[in-house]
């Protein structure tokens, strides 16, 4: 009876080790995030960390204004988060289309990196429905 109960411990331990998250993985400590900037530019502060972020404003590593490469989002559903890359599709600003500054894009973070004690994703690749090709940069880690 003993041994019964102890391997059935065993058990429920060892399944509840290994539970899959929400999106069917098994978590990791920490995660993967991203760095996004909602408020303000960087060097100017510290970016929010996060997982999964349903607004982000990623910018060109190095640069710290937007004509060097910033790209603002909103609406962003994400597949595959916390994969070695994850992809989301939602809207970006275009600014200078006054009457409807927000547009289709589709964007993918690659290359998981450790900096400032968390993995970030540190490379982005945007995809913008109807235009041929796509862009990308080096994105802020820390």
């Amino acid at each position: 009876m003993r041994r019964t109960l102890l391997t059935l411990v065993a058990l429920l331990l060892f399944a509840g080790c290994l539970a899959p998250s929400a999106n069917g993985r098994a978590e990791r400590p920490g995660g993967i995030k991203v760095l996004c900037w909602n408020d303000h530019f960087p060097k100017k502060g510290h970016g929010n960390i996060k997982a999964t972020p349903e607004k982000c404003s990623l910018y060109r590593r190095g640069y710290d204004y937007e004509a060097a490469g910033a790209v603002h989002m909103r609406k962003l559903k994400w597949k595959h988060w916390g994969d070695r890359s994850t992809t989301a599709k939602g809207e970006y600003a275009e600014p200078m289309d006054v009457d409807d500054p927000w547009k289709p894009i589709e964007v993918k973070l690659k290359k998981p990196v450790e900096r400032c004690g968390h993995t970030v994703y540190s490379k982005a690749v945007f995809h913008v429905p109807g235009v041929d090709g796509h862009g990308g940069f080096p994105i802020w880690t820390c």
